[in-house]
């Protein structure tokens, strides 16, 4: 009788230095806290003391990347009063991607590949409306915090990894947080 071996899963690389990335929508209110507008809604980017680096037009941006290797290793949505059981995305090496819909607008936040290195990766932001810097880094296109305004919409969250749906949630308030752990490499902020 032939011994069966069992596949070990990949595991990314032992993890370094986890800190949140945090995008927070609404502000507590129920809605429409969009700089005085009721149909849009703030959003707010906190990287939590660690740097993303832009091309600013006027302190404002719509595609970032962290300034260093990071990886997102676990998403968790908060969504009003509603907590999600965690979303685990350290699973071999594939590509991870997290999609927040506001109506119309779909803030993207994925991973890429540094020089085809299966084990670095860094973080990439696509918005398709500006982000105004509310806290900015040490360099020049540098900035730890950001905040924006979509339409006050309940957000669609979409968390893949190679391509593989690993969650799809329609929120059911505006209300939403959004925790990114990220895993810095021993990048200092």
């Amino acid at each position: 009788m032939k011994a069966q071996t069992q596949k070990t899963p990949e595991v990314r690389r032992p993890a370094e230095q986890i800190t949140p990335v945090i995008i927070k929508s609404g502000g507590g209110g129920g809605g429409g806290t969009g700089e005085g507008d009721p149909t849009r809604t703030t959003v707010v980017f906190n990287a939590v003391g660690k740097i993303f680096d832009s091309q600013f037009i006027a302190k404002h941006w719509q595609v970032a990347k962290s300034s260093g290797p990071a990886a997102i290793m676990k998403v968790e949505i908060q969504d009003g009063t509603n907590t999600l059981a965690p979303i685990d995305c350290n699973d071999g090496d594939e590509l991870v991607v997290v999609e927040v819909t506001f109506g119309p607008d779909t803030l993207v936040v994925n991973e890429l590949r540094i020089h085809n290195d299966l084990l670095n990766t860094e973080i990439a932001v696509t918005s398709p409306v500006l982000f105004n810097v509310i806290d900015a880094g040490l360099g020049p296109d540098e900035w730890i915090e950001s905040k924006a305004v979509f339409p006050t919409k309940t957000p669609l969250i979409v968390v893949t990894q190679g391509g593989r749906e690993l969650k799809k949630y329609q929120c059911e308030f505006i209300d939403v947080t959004i925790t990114l752990l990220v895993d810095w490499y021993g990048m200092v902020g």
